[in-house]
């Protein structure tokens, strides 16, 4: 696990970066070129500023390094995760179980709910969720077909 875990707001210069990071999240991406990369983190971006607010998006260093980026939104009604994408080079180190713990317990405090998509093949991450008390909710399959909305309640909660 790292030593020192630094939570920022991402700049402009974490452009790069968070562009390798996008590339890099969802297999096959990294074989794109840079400019349709470019336009489709873009029009991402940009779409979830326009639906979430551009506030809730975060770089997470770990030992100096970037390492995630977190977009969380706090609605009326819940904590929605926007995105938790972990590097490749900090997966398995227990990174996202530690910021997910985190946003839970402020959820948790809160008294919120808390509401996140996850792509309906990635086992990983839907156990994870599942292991902090997130449940598939409503209709499991989210409109676009690949994605399961899953949501958590401070009732619902376990300590993993």
């Amino acid at each position: 696990m790292p030593n020192t875990l630094r939570i920022r707001r991402a700049s402009a210069t974490d452009a790069p970066w968070l562009l390798e990071l996008f590339s890099a999240v969802v297999p096959g991406r990294e074989f794109l070129p840079r400019e349709l990369l470019v336009m489709q983190e873009q029009a991402q971006r940009s779409q979830w500023s326009q639906r979430w607010g551009s506030g809730g998006e975060s770089l997470v260093e770990v030992d100096g390094a970037a390492a995630a980026r977190v977009w969380v939104a706090w609605t009326p009604s819940a904590l929605r995760i926007v995105e938790l994408s972990v590097a490749p080079a900090f997966r398995g180190q227990g990174l996202g179980s530690r910021l997910l713990a985190d946003l839970c317990s402020a959820a948790d405090t809160a008294g919120q709910t808390m509401e996140l998509a996850v792509d309906a093949e990635n086992t990983v991450a839907r156990h994870l969720y599942e292991s902090l008390g997130f449940r598939t909710w409503n209709n499991p399959v989210h409109p676009n077909g690949f994605s399961l909305t899953m949501k958590r309640t401070p009732e619902e909660t376990t300590t993993p």
